[in-house]
C-alpha cells in the first residue's frame, strides 16, 4: 500500500497585517471557508488507491484536482486549530 501527504493549495484569504484578537479569530473563520488557488501539480507516476483527507474544503477541492480515485473525508485530519493566544482590543501582527 502506499500514501501520499500533500498539502492543500494556497488559500486565497487577505490577511490584514494587525488584528485584534476577534479580528484573528474572523480571519480564522474566513481562511476556513476561503476558496483555493490551483497550481499545475503533477503527481508524475505515482499510484495510490484511495485518498484520505481533512473534510475541510480546502483539502477537498485540491484532491479533487490533483485524485481522480476514491476520497475519504474525515475531520480527524483536520489542522490544528489557531486561536489568539489572549483576548486584546490591541492590534498586533497577525504572526504574533
Amino acid at each position: 500500500m502506499n500514501i501520499g501527504l500533500v498539502r492543500h493549495f494556497k488559500v486565497s484569504c487577505y490577511t490584514k497585517m494587525f488584528m485584534t484578537s476577534a479580528d484573528f479569530k474572523q480571519w480564522v473563520k474566513q481562511y476556513d471557508n476561503s476558496d483555493i488557488t490551483e497550481n499545475k501539480f503533477k503527481i508524475g507516476n505515482i499510484k495510490w488507491d484511495k485518498c484520505f483527507l481533512s473534510d475541510l474544503s480546502r483539502a477537498i477541492k485540491t484532491s479533487q484536482s490533483i485524485f481522480k480515485g476514491e476520497i475519504i473525508k474525515t475531520q480527524l485530519l483536520r489542522e490544528v486549530p489557531i486561536a489568539p493566544i489572549f483576548n486584546t482590543n490591541i492590534k498586533l501582527p497577525y504572526t504574533f
